[in-house]
């Protein structure tokens, strides 16, 4: 072997193996990603480290709609194996995806429940629906 082959340079031959990359590399190939692998690249680094709780916040935001519905399928895998609270404008994706609910009206939580409830109780044909009731009437209140 070499110079810088031998036993003695191994650990200088980690150390290059593990080097950062040029600052700015990684950026840019992250911008180089459409929307939707942008979002499944932050998903699967959040879960290196097998959290038990995952903050997605408007994961499908900007999404077409073969991007969306493969977000919603790794999404639906992960239902069980950990607690995923889902922030979203989209209400199809809230009766689609949650177990529960939180209806939030100017930074309040103005309900809460499973879809059905929810649904129930403002006498609505689907979500949309009654979030737009639980809305209407917190405006009425304040």
């Amino acid at each position: 072997a070499g110079p810088g082959h031998g036993p003695a340079d191994r650990p200088a031959a980690r150390r290059r193996a593990v080097r950062p990359e040029p600052p700015g590399r990684g950026q840019r190939l992250y911008r180089a990603l459409s929307g939707g692998w942008q979002r499944k690249l932050s998903i699967a680094m959040a879960l290196i480290t097998e959290p038990k709780l995952l903050f997605l916040d408007e994961p499908t935001l900007g999404l077409d709609v073969l991007a969306r519905r493969d977000m919603w399928e790794a999404i639906r895998k992960m239902k069980g194996k950990l607690t995923i609270i889902l922030t979203t404008h989209y209400m199809e994706e809230a009766e689609s995806l949650s177990d529960g609910v939180a209806v939030m009206v100017d930074g309040t939580i103005r309900a809460k429940g499973t879809v059905d409830e929810l649904i129930r109780q403002n006498n609505a044909k689907n979500l949309e629906e009654a979030f737009v009731k639980i809305a209407e009437a917190a405006t009425l209140q304040a």
